[in-house]
Formats: structure tokens, sequence, C-alpha cells
């Protein structure tokens, strides 16, 4: 179950850099197509395994990917049965509810600092910075 994991996590790695704008007006309207109006509640936390999407960044290629390995969309954003959660903001009470190695979650901690370009440059300066003070260090010995 961990390995199925780690398969869709390297997956919404790749899908996160690409933009589905397209690919997630057809997800949608085959999810409206696929399920009734009328379906009830517990026929869903009956079946799973569930995904949560909450906005856009590539969130239809993450969808069409659960979707194609049996996972079901939840739309209800306060459900804890998921086994991934897909979210453009961070929420505390998402962390405080997240079962590492049973769930995967699109929300890194202080991404800015690699996600942001001064973000990424600081760090590049700071990685600079340290590798330059290490080399001098094997030098001087």
């Amino acid at each position: 179950d961990f390995a199925s994991l780690a398969q869709v996590s390297l997956f919404l790695i790749l899908a996160a850099a690409s933009s589905a704008s397209e690919v997630e007006l057809v997800d949608e309207a085959k999810f409206r197509i696929d399920q009734p109006e009328d379906k009830k509640l517990e026929d869903l936390q009956s079946s799973g395994p569930f995904f949560y999407i909450g906005g856009a960044n590539g969130a239809g290629l993450v969808s069409i990917y659960c979707r194609s390995k049996g996972w079901q969309r939840i739309h209800d954003n306060k459900r804890k049965d998921y086994k991934l959660k897909w979210c453009e903001t961070k929420s505390r009470e998402t962390y405080y509810n997240f079962k590492e190695g049973e769930q995967l979650l699109y929300q890194i901690p202080n991404n800015k600092v690699l996600t942001t370009k001064i973000g990424l440059l600081s760090n590049l300066r700071e990685y600079e910075r340290v590798m330059n003070k290490i080399s001098k260090n094997l030098n001087a010995k």
C-alpha cells in the first residue's frame, strides 16, 4: 500500500509542473456525468480510497490519475479518510490530522524557500557559501 502511495507521489510531483486547465474541465465534466446527484454520502464512505482536490495547480491531471487507479474524489475538505489531499493553501488543521505513511499531502511547509525566485536564489547562494567554506577547510588540511 505504501508503494502505491510512492507511485502516486511521483506522478503528482510531475503533474504539479503541468498546466492542465483543459484537462481539468474535461475531468470535471466526466465527474458530473459519472456521479448522480442523489448518490448518498454513505455510499462514498463505504468505498475508497479517496482523494480531495482544492484549487487548480494540476488538479485535472491529478484527478484523472487517481480515478484511473480506482480512487474516488471527495469534495468535503473536512473529511479525514483521504489518501491524497491536493491543496493550494496550507492549513494547520490538515497537518495536525495528517497520518504519515498512510496519506499523501500536497502542502510543503515553508515551500517558498524553493518555489519563489528569491527563495531559490537565496538558497543557491547559501549552498554556494557553505560549499566554498567546506572546500577551503579541506584544502587547508
